[in-house]
């Protein structure tokens, strides 16, 4: 009798956890709020510069190019910051995580028209006012979010 091949236990490959994705959507989520906010504090920092601290220093540059900069590299920060602490805080809720990231790069962009006239050129107030604006806006959306997104109880019969 000719020898039977070895019989060998199937091979299953495992799909990849859904974590893993939504890990991976959320880390591309946040790179992508922080640019939008880099690019906000690029824009309004460069207006700061040019309308209301044209003497700013920062790392060897001036007036315009030295806010910008700076703006750029706070909100950035402050962007992805803010929206991580959102992660953390709605990691169950999508849509409250969702409208508290909004109200983060809206508070951002209401940072220059609400806060910059009443700023003097000084290296501590601009990421202080980007931060403020940010943590406002985050605080706002979050609140929305958090009352929109809870399920209302069915009307009794």
């Amino acid at each position: 009798m000719p020898d039977k091949p070895e019989t060998q236990a199937p091979v299953i490959i495992s799909k990849p956890a859904a974590g893993t994705a939504r890990t991976v959507w959320r880390s591309l989520f946040l790179v992508a709020v922080g640019g939008i906010g880099g690019v906000l504090g690029f824009v309004t920092g460069s207006d700061y510069g040019d309308v209301f601290a044209p003497t700013f220093r920062f790392v060897g540059l001036e007036g315009h190019v030295a806010t910008r900069t700076l703006g750029a590299l706070t909100c950035a920060v402050v962007a992805a910051s803010l929206t991580f602490l959102a992660l953390l805080a709605f990691r169950r809720r999508p849509r409250a995580f969702l409208l508290a990231a909004i109200g983060i790069v809206i508070g951002l962009l209401l940072t220059e028209p609400l806060l910059f006239a009443a700023l003097p050129p000084h290296h501590g107030l601009l990421p202080l006012a980007y931060g403020a604006a940010g943590l406002v806006g985050g605080a706002a959306g979050a609140s929305l979010g958090a009352f929109s997104s809870r399920r209302r109880a069915a009307p009794p019969e």
